[in-house]
């Protein structure tokens, strides 16, 4: 079995048949995982280097052979929300919380509740089969870097069977900011302000440290208004080998060229490692995390698109409209490193090729 690519859960877990859980005792042992320890665990046990984050090889001996809950956090600069995927099998070939629920809650470490609030959900419809996968609400608004205590209980389909686990997680941080709103306006990630409107796509930020990039995101402009000449966000594209998901302004979702706008929350699997595509804090539009908490990209009503970026991770690193990240706003039309203060030559570069549009005005 390979891990190459995580290309479904039921790849990168599994449970032996005999360890098996039948009691409460049994159950109680069962540990609480974050994917990413278990990885970096697996990988400095093996190969001595968990920074590069991919397991090679065919062997079953890197399968996990004890029941497990897997949980992971996906944060931005404000929100967290959680998953846990259930890997304790029954003597009957189930799981433990098979059809049961999650209750969890949320709060901040440094002012804790007297009592907490407890928010219940059921087992999330999509996940990852056949393993149980509970998902909570996005927990926020709170700033960058804020330690937050999580609460989590599962508990089985019949009431019989509980597990209880507490963890504390931060909201990502440090942080960086970049918007295209508008008709539109741009920020960049170091607060450079100015406005394109050309009917082509571009290509919005992109990782500048490998070649080819290992991510870019690329963002189309609808078609010109009559009364004003002016266009709008139209879609943001995620692009990460052959692998991409479209974030359009009406709502609409696609994985690999596939709508899911039906589902209201969706995991899935691009470039091998986890990503999630769900509904913003305010469900005024969609946000896509990748698997290592680097950026989160959201498309929201009237005409908005909000990226984050972890400042330490890509800082002087990006290059496209949201600029370079390193801290210096004057330098942000530099092209190729090459000064540059002329806004359309700028954004001419970062043009993708042959994906302008001959249109006639919206009306």
């Amino acid at each position: 079995m390979a891990f190459a690519t995580l290309l479904c859960c039921a790849f990168l877990f599994g449970v032996s048949a005999s360890a098996t859980i039948k009691t409460q005792e049994e159950l109680d042992q069962v540990p609480f995982v974050l994917l990413s320890d278990w990885i970096d665990a697996k990988l400095a046990a093996k190969q001595g280097n968990p920074a590069k984050r991919q397991i090679s090889g065919d062997d079953d001996d890197e399968l996990p052979t004890e029941p497990t809950i897997i949980y992971q956090t996906y944060r931005t600069c404000n929100y967290i929300l959680l998953l846990a995927i259930d890997f304790t099998a029954t003597e009957e070939g189930s799981y433990v919380f098979e059809g049961g629920n999650m209750s969890y809650s949320f709060y901040n470490t440094s002012d804790p509740p007297a009592s907490p609030n407890y928010t219940v959900v059921q087992q999330d419809p999509i996940g990852f089969p056949p393993y149980p996968t509970f998902v909570t609400e996005w927990s926020g608004e709170h700033p960058p870097c804020t330690n937050l205590t999580i609460l989590v209980n599962l508990t089985n389909a019949d009431g019989t069977l509980t597990r209880n686990a507490s963890f504390i997680r931060s909201t990502a941080c440090p942080c960086k900011d970049g918007d295209m709103k508008g008709d539109p306006h741009i920020t960049t990630l170091d607060g450079f302000r100015y406005n394109i409107n050309g009917p082509c796509d571009y290509t919005l930020l992109q990782d500048c440290i490998h070649t080819p990039p290992k991510w870019k995101i690329i963002v189309t402009n609808g078609q010109a208004i009559a009364s004003s000449g002016r266009r709008r966000l139209e879609c943001a594209r995620l692009v990460m080998n052959t692998s991409d998901v479209e974030l359009f302004q009406n709502g609409d979702v696609k994985v690999n060229g596939v709508s899911v706008s039906s589902v209201k929350s969706l995991f899935v699997m691009v470039n091998g490692l986890m990503n999630v595509v769900t509904e913003t804090p305010d469900k005024k539009g969609k946000v896509v995390i990748p698997y290592d908490d680097t950026f989160f990209l959201a498309v929201e009503e009237h005409y908005q698109l909000k990226l984050g970026l972890k400042d330490d991770y890509y800082k002087g690193k990006t290059c496209g409209l949201l600029g370079n990240n390193n801290g210096d706003r004057k330098d942000d039309l530099y092209i190729k490193g090459q000064r540059n203060t002329n806004v359309t030559a700028f954004t001419e570069y970062w043009k993708v090729p042959n994906s302008c549009r001959v249109e006639k005005l919206k009306i």
